[in-house]
């Protein structure tokens, strides 16, 4: 049957599976074990890829390439793959060429002739000859790579990823990972390398020790406890001011300094007002000292958290003085 290769460069034959090819005017055998392929059994990419091919003998790269591209949409042949890579050649693109082209060779059937092959070659080392070439080893399957910021993918690119010389970026991300970005300068037909990216998993917010409201809820207690019974304690010396006032009253004598009638159980009743008012304004110290604390336990512990804690220290300090009294929490949390 007769078929078609660009520039005379490319012989394939045509198959139900790959369809046709380019030629220039010439004859070529069947392989063994092909069919040929009728007009009517022509699917719609082998139809783009006849109309690339009257493109191109009219000397319409351009529009050549469009028809191969949409056909190369519809069909991943090594036929239609290297022969849009030898348009691309033609048209300056090396990038895209060695890619095609490599995707030919990767997949020529081997039922094709040696010539044919070496031509592909030919046509896949002058495209290489213009690009670079590396393979991109990420350790997390799912992240996506782009190269320059063209998405290539996700995980691990195996096979030769192609780029024109000069700076490139190649970067991978996936969400829950810190993003990978990796940049080097490109030179012509340089060997392939390698490009690791590893990506790390981000921490997520520590949880907040509760520690502190574990804390500041002991202090609450103790606070509520000590105030209570301080309180208790200034009751019973009040009891024993009521009994010693009344006491002085009944026996008509006085507390009044220098009177003929003072009574010498006065000292103690002044000693026991005052221990008594002590006693009380400690109390209430230590009560409000206990609201506060249990205020302010259950404000952090409900409260959500603005950052990861960083460490715990708390300490508490009894404070009074002549009219008040409680316990002060000093602390990191």
């Amino acid at each position: 049957m007769q078929t078609k290769a660009i520039a005379s460069l490319l012989f394939f034959t045509a198959t139900i599976v790959a369809g046709p090819s380019f030629a220039a005017d010439k004859q070529v055998p069947k392989a063994t074990g092909t069919t040929t392929v009728s007009s009517k059994s022509k699917d719609q990419a082998d139809i783009l890829f006849d109309q690339a091919a009257t493109l191109f003998d009219a000397g319409k790269l351009d529009d050549a390439r469009g028809k191969l591209e949409a056909a190369w949409a519809l069909k991943k042949s090594y036929d239609i793959a290297g022969n849009l890579g030898i348009v691309e050649l033609k048209l300056n693109r090396a990038r895209d060429a060695a890619e095609h082209l490599g995707y030919a060779l990767q997949n020529f059937p081997p039922t094709e002739s040696d010539g044919a092959r070496a031509g592909l070659q030919k046509q896949f080392d002058d495209a290489r000859a213009q690009v670079a070439a590396f393979k991109i080893l990420v350790n997390v399957e799912q992240a996506s790579v782009t190269v320059n910021g063209r998405a290539l993918g996700h995980g691990s690119i195996t096979d030769d990823v192609y780029t024109e010389p000069g700076t490139v970026t190649v970067e991978a991300k996936r969400e829950g990972y810190s993003t990978v970005r990796k940049t080097f300068t490109a030179t012509k037909g340089a060997a392939i390398r390698e490009v690791p990216l590893t990506l790390i998993p981000l921490e997520g917010p520590k949880p907040r020790s509760v520690v502190p409201g574990a804390v500041l809820g002991g202090v609450a207690v103790v606070g509520l406890a000590t105030g209570i019974g301080l309180l208790v304690a200034a009751g019973g010396k009040h009891s024993t001011v009521l009994e010693l006032n009344r006491g002085i009253l009944a026996d008509k004598k006085t507390c009044a300094p220098g009177a003929a009638n003072f009574d010498a159980r006065c000292t103690d009743l002044e000693a026991a007002t005052s221990s008594s008012d002590t006693l009380h304004n400690l109390g209430v110290g230590f009560l409000a000292g206990a609201g506060a604390a249990a205020l302010g336990a259950g404000v952090y512990l409900l409260w959500p958290a603005s950052k990861p804690t960083t460490g715990t220290s708390v300490r508490l300090i009894p404070v009074s003085t002549a009219t008040g009294g409680g316990l002060l929490a000093v602390g990191m949390f």
